[in-house]
C-alpha cells in the first residue's frame, strides 16, 4: 500500500470509528441519563406516588450497569481501534517511504533488559514501543520510542517513629528513581568491528547515572554537560574523540533540549538515549486526518535520527582505527 492509499484509508477508518464513537456515546447518555430521569418522571405521574420513581430506579440499577460498561466498552474500543489502526497503516506506509527494507513494529522496542543492563536511567516499569529496524549506510540498527514509568512514591505518616523513619528513606529511594524514568527516543547500532570494555556517557542531569569511577576528557565543555564512566580509559579515549563529543553536543541542543542526551559503548553496540524526544507516532480519533504533510513529517524526523549514524562516524572512524582490535 502507498502512502497515498494509506493516506485514504486511514481516514476512512478514522470516519468510521468516529461514527461509532458518536453512536455509543448517545447510547451511554440514553441508558444512563435520559431513560432513568425520564422513566422515573413518567412513573411518578402514573402512580401519583413519591416513592414510585424510587422504586422504579431501583429495578432499574441492573440495566445502568450493564448499559454503563457496554458502552464504556464500546467507546474506549473505537479509540484504541483507530489509533492501532493509525499505525498499522499509515505509519507503516510513511516509514516504508523512507526505505522499502526497513520493518516497523508498533509493539516492539529495546529490552527490559537490554535497558536495565545499560544502567543510565532507572529501569522501573519500562516499556517500549515503535520499534524501526534495518540498514542504514551499512549499519544494522533499531530505533524505538522507550518510556520509564515513574512509581508515583508517596509518604505515608503513622504513630512509630522508626516505621515513619523507614517510610521516607522509602519514599526517598523511590523518588529518585522516579527522577531517573526515561522517556524518550533510544537509537541502538550493531558495529561490526568488535571492541573491548564498556564506556558510558552520561548527560550531567538529576536523572541519569551518577555514581562509579568517572574517566575526565580533554574538551571542558564536554565535561561540564557530560560524565563519561569506563572500564578502558584508553579504549574510551580512542571512542570519544574531540569530533564525537563536539557532535554529542549538537545532538543534545538539536534533539532533546534539557533533557539531554546519553551514550553507552558495550557489547560490540552503540546507545544513543534522546532523553525528552518527542512521541512521534501517536493520534487521537479526533486529530485532523493523515495527510501527505504528516507524512513528509514523519520521513524528515526519522531521516534526521538516522543521520546520527552518520553525524557520529558510526560506519567509518568508530568502525575502523577509532576502536580497538580484539
Amino acid at each position: 500500500m502507498n502512502i497515498n492509499e494509506a493516506i485514504e484509508a486511514t481516514a476512512k477508518k478514522q470516519k468510521e470509528c468516529r461514527l461509532a464513537f458518536a453512536k455509543y456515546l448517545f447510547l451511554g447518555i440514553l441508558f444512563i441519563i435520559v431513560l432513568p430521569v425520564g422513566g422515573g418522571f413518567a412513573v411518578w405521574h402514573l402512580f401519583e406516588n413519591r416513592l414510585a420513581p424510587l422504586f422504579f430506579i431501583i429495578i432499574y440499577i441492573p440495566f445502568f450497569q450493564a448499559a454503563l460498561m457496554a458502552n464504556a466498552s464500546r467507546v474506549t474500543s473505537e479509540l484504541g481501534d483507530y489509533k492501532a489502526f493509525y499505525k498499522d497503516v499509515f505509519v507503516r506506509a510513511a516509514i516504508r517511504g523512507i526505505d522499502p527494507n526497513f520493518n516497523y513494529d508498533p509493539f516492539a522496542g529495546i529490552s527490559r533488559k537490554e535497558f536495565r543492563k545499560i544502567g543510565i536511567y532507572s529501569p522501573d516499569e519500562f516499556r517500549a514501543e515503535d520499534q524501526i529496524g534495518g540498514i542504514y549506510n551499512g549499519i544494522k540498527f533499531s530505533l524505538s520510542e522507550a518510556i520509564d514509568i515513574p512509581n508515583g512514591a508517596t509518604l505515608e505518616i503513622g504513630d512509630s517513629a522508626a516505621l515513619n523513619l523507614l517510610s521516607a528513606i522509602i519514599f526517598a529511594w523511590e523518588a529518585m528513581k522516579d527522577m531517573q524514568a526515561f522517556s524518550g527516543s533510544v537509537l541502538v547500532c550493531e558495529l561490526y568491528k568488535k571492541f573491548s570494555g564498556q564506556t558510558i556517557v552520561a548527560s550531567r542531569t538529576l536523572n541519569t547515572k551518577f555514581i562509579g569511577e568517572k574517566e575526565q576528557m580533554d574538551d571542558t565543555l564536554f565535561n561540564d554537560e557530560f560524565r563519561v564512566f569506563t572500564d578502558d580509559k584508553v579504549g574510551a579515549r580512542y571512542l570519544l574523540t574531540p569530533a564525537f563529543m563536539e557532535r554529542l553536543r549538537e545532538l543534545k541542543i538539536r534533539f532533546a533540549g534539557e533533557m539531554g542526551v546519553s551514550a553507552a559503548f558495550m557489547d560490540d553496540k552503540f546507545y544513543l538515549f534522546l532523553n525528552g524526544a518527542k512521541n512521534k507516532f501517536e493520534t487521537t480519533l479526533f486529530s485532523p486526518p493523515p495527510s501527505l504533510e504528516d507524512a513528509a513529517g514523519i520521513k524528515n524526523e526519522i531521516s534526521e535520527l538516522l543521520s546520527i549514524i552518520d553525524e557520529l562516524n558510526l560506519n567509518s572512524d568508530l568502525s575502523g582505527a577509532a576502536i580497538l582490535a580484539d
